[in-house]
């Protein structure tokens, strides 16, 4: 949710689906571009399941009864363009070197996922503002093209 009917910068988030076979350990990873936020050590994404992260938690859980703190955290700092931008979550990956006898470990990010997204063109039209949220419709589709991305269904 880059940008909120609302207009309220508070109402954005984004949500994270686990569309493997394995509980994924979200323990140090970060968004490193678009947002800012590290997930918390002890912080796993079973199976199947979402993870809301919200810009303003509270302000999330006060407009969507379903949200609460076992699928949601926050708050994450800066905030989601409304023009478009990339958006890129990474995982840490440790790295030992040995260097004068002296072992060294440096902390790297690897891009697990991405999307830079814009507005008109194939994007949705009803998520640049129009009350909808940008969704990847099939979660196994490239995550860099525009036609696999649309509109959520915010009838209900």
């Amino acid at each position: 949710m880059y940008n909120p009917i609302s207009g309220n910068d508070d109402d954005q988030y984004v949500e994270l689906c686990n569309k493997g076979t394995n509980t994924v350990s979200l323990a140090g990873w970060q968004f490193i571009s678009g947002i800012s936020y590290t997930f918390p050590t002890n912080r796993n994404l079973a199976p199947g399941a979402y993870l809301v992260i919200a810009r303003n938690q509270t302000n999330l859980f006060a407009r969507y009864p379903n949200l609460n703190s076992g699928n949601t955290l926050g708050n994450f700092s800066g905030k989601l363009s409304h023009n478009g931008e990339r958006l890129a979550l990474a995982m840490p990956q440790p790295l030992t070197a040995t260097k004068n006898n002296t072992v060294v470990t440096n902390t790297i990010y690897i891009v697990e996922d991405e999307v830079t997204w814009g507005t008109g063109g194939r994007w949705g039209q009803w998520s640049s503002g129009g009350g909808s949220s940008l969704e990847l419709m099939d979660p196994h589709a490239n995550h860099r093209l525009a036609a696999n991305w649309g509109d959520s269904d915010e009838t209900h």
